[in-house]
């Protein structure tokens, strides 16, 4: 859609300022140029041509509603200034008041028939309302009335493209070019096969327009989108440069060049594109969105959010922007604050499923297990093919403990995207709690076939290969894996004072005896919210009276346990009798089998699975077979 441009009507009067606004707004300095157009009207210029001219620069930044203000100034002083309400109209539109504007669009022509611009943007509005009758009619009036105009043929074509009809658009420009090849017709041209996925042949009709006009940057530009969407980014590229080295201005090739190198993970250089094409059109919410987006890619997650607030600024209804801001927030797991923004998307939009999956997910981190399966499924049903969905879905019915299910899920979610290594890691939890442990093996040793470097040494460590993770661990690593194959000198050997390797080393520290020593090291790091729970502990330990009240199941179980490796065996065996719980009765039941009591350990072991112990279910079979095995060292099921 155009406006008249404003510097064709200075001749009507007499300027008189020694700054030239037409000369700006060629420039592109729509602000500097409605500035000195304002101050014109308020010296007393405020003829109908000033006031349509202001109201135009105030259009080109995206300013509509005020634009129609000037307009309509404009049209008061001169009632029969056919431009004004064509202006009017074009602004109106932009605006989607189709009513208003079709009401201006026609007063324009009846003023001014010869307004050609007017009824090509006439019959466009008709195709934004549907209504594709009055816009074929409208142009078939068009190009009857204006038959010797190449520009009012070509820019009906254009139409026509947009409305889908691409054979009577085909046949305008064939004609067009039969009278007089123009590079603009055959990039027109090359737009029409490139919407009827005929690729090849729109790669010639670019390549025809470039060869007539080597600076013609849409035909690069649009060569480039053909090539990025045939799967050659680097050619795309290529033709992006070229178009925005004949103009640097050139919005599109620099979102279109931005875009492709986001796809090839290009990230640096998709921010500086998408900022580049900004600056030259701020008004676009998706690209504000983008602009976002390569920050998220970036893990620049707090950074990304004020460009999808830009977005929604822009447009209040861009769902996908709100449900990015939703995911910055569960990125930096500040899931409470995401779920209004991802009910915010889907309040737009109830058919994305995105949403309903990012909600699931914000609700499983959250804990709210059962209410986070409600939007999986919700989102399984409008997309079954989203492999991270069926592994959300699993992990909560993992917390469930619904292990089948979940292994259901999983299969499914890995079968869809098998390189997702926490579904195939996920599935070894899910088996190794079950006690399968070859098939949680296999899991695992798949996970690690994709996995990033960044979680490899976690996976290694539910493999047990500790040697391993080793070689390259940081000190973190270090400490948790010394501590687990019971080196608990070396674990206090290492250097680093990070509070996780401290509490590593206050574990240690209890292993070898040395209780007032774990509690002097974790009373000085008291502020990690972990330390601080050990160091409670620790206090336990040492009171002669202990209230069991207030202690959580694993807590109680793990204080009877402490006090009778301490050497206080009558009082610790008294506590876990006392705790009462599946994890104390289980814990006491282990004792008394070390001290040769099996026939007392079976009964507590049956207390135990009563109260819902899946150990102790299958602690019962093994120690009734006579197989006296450690509890972490349970029989491999095999497969």
């Amino acid at each position: 859609m155009k406006h008249r441009n404003p510097y064709l009507l200075f001749n009507i009067n007499q300027n008189v300022s020694d700054e030239d606004p037409g000369e700006l707004m060629r420039e592109g300095k729509y602000e500097e140029a409605y500035l000195l157009y304002k101050k014109l009207i308020d010296e007393g210029q405020n003829d109908s041509v000033t006031l349509n001219n202001c109201g135009v620069a105030l259009d080109s930044m995206g300013r509509h509603r005020e634009a129609i203000e000037y307009y309509k100034k404009a049209a008061e002083k001169d009632p029969f200034y056919a431009t004004a309400y064509y202006n009017l109209a074009n602004s109106l539109v932009y605006l989607r008041r189709y009513g208003e504007a079709l009401e201006y669009y026609q007063k324009a022509l009846s003023i001014n028939p010869k307004l050609k611009d007017a009824y090509i943007d006439l019959a466009n509005l008709y195709l934004l309302r549907g209504e594709r009758g009055l816009m074929r009619r409208t142009l078939r009036y068009a190009i009857e009335k204006f038959r010797d105009d190449e520009d009012v043929i070509y820019a009906s074509s254009l139409i026509l493209i947009d409305a889908g009809d691409y054979r009577t658009a085909i046949s305008l420009l064939e004609y067009l070019n039969s009278i007089r090849e123009d590079s603009k017709y055959w990039n027109a041209l090359g737009n029409t096969y490139y919407a009827l996925e005929n690729y090849e042949k729109a790669l010639e009709c670019y390549q025809k327009a470039i060869n007539l006009n080597p600076n013609n940057e849409e035909a690069w530009n649009n060569m480039g989108f053909t090539l990025f969407t045939t799967g050659d980014t680097n050619g795309a590229i290529e033709c992006y440069n070229k178009a925005i080295g004949i103009n640097s201005r050139y919005r599109q090739a620099w979102y279109n060049r931005a875009y492709a190198y986001h796809a090839i993970g290009e990230l640096n250089k998709a921010v500086q594109g998408y900022w580049m094409a900004l600056k030259i059109e701020p008004i676009d919410e998706v690209a504000w969105n983008n602009l976002g987006n390569a920050l998220y890619n970036l893990k620049k997650y707090m950074v990304s959010i004020p460009y999808f607030m830009k977005a929604v600024s822009i447009n209040p209804d861009y769902e996908i922007a709100w449900n990015n801001i939703g995911n910055a927030l569960d990125r930096m797991h500040m899931h409470q604050y995401s779920i209004p923004f991802h009910d915010k998307a889907l309040s737009i939009n109830p058919k994305f499923d995105y949403a309903w999956h990012a909600k699931g997910h914000a609700l499983c981190e959250l804990g709210h297990n059962e209410e986070a399966l409600e939007y999986l499924e919700r989102a399984l049903e409008l997309n079954p093919e989203y492999g991270e969905t069926w592994y959300w879905r699993g992990r909560c019915l993992y917390n469930l403990e619904r292990y089948e299910e979940a292994i259901d899920s999983l299969k499914r979610a890995t079968e869809l995207e098998p390189e997702f290594y926490p579904s195939w890691e996920l599935m070894g939890d899910v088996y190794d709690s079950l006690g399968y442990y070859n098939r949680a093996w296999e899991s695992y040793t798949k996970a690690m076939n994709y996995v990033s470097q960044d979680d490899r040494d976690r996976i290694l460590m539910k493999m047990g290969k500790y040697g391993d993770i080793l070689n390259t661990a940081n000190p973190e690593t270090k400490a948790e894996v010394f501590y687990r194959i019971g080196k608990y000198n070396d674990v206090l050997s290492i250097k680093d004072e990070n509070a996780n390797v401290i509490y590593y080393k206050i574990l240690s520290l209890e292993n070898l005896g040395k209780i007032r020593e774990a509690i002097k090291l974790a009373e000085r790091w008291r502020d990690d919210e972990k330390i601080k729970k050990e160091y409670d502990f620790l206090q336990l330990t040492t009171k002669n009276e202990i209230s069991l009240k207030d202690l959580d199941d694993e807590l109680c179980a793990r204080l009877g346990i402490f006090l009778y490796n301490d050497g206080k065996k009558g009082k610790g065996k008294s506590i876990l009798k006392k705790c009462g719980n599946a994890e104390s009765y289980y814990a006491l039941s282990e004792i008394l089998l070390q001290e040769g009591l099996t026939k007392e350990a079976i009964r507590y072991l049956e207390i135990s699975a009563g109260l819902g112990s899946d150990l102790a279910i299958d602690r019962i079979r093994e120690v009734k077979n006579s197989e006296k095995i450690p509890s972490k060292q349970k029989e491999n099921k095999g497969n």
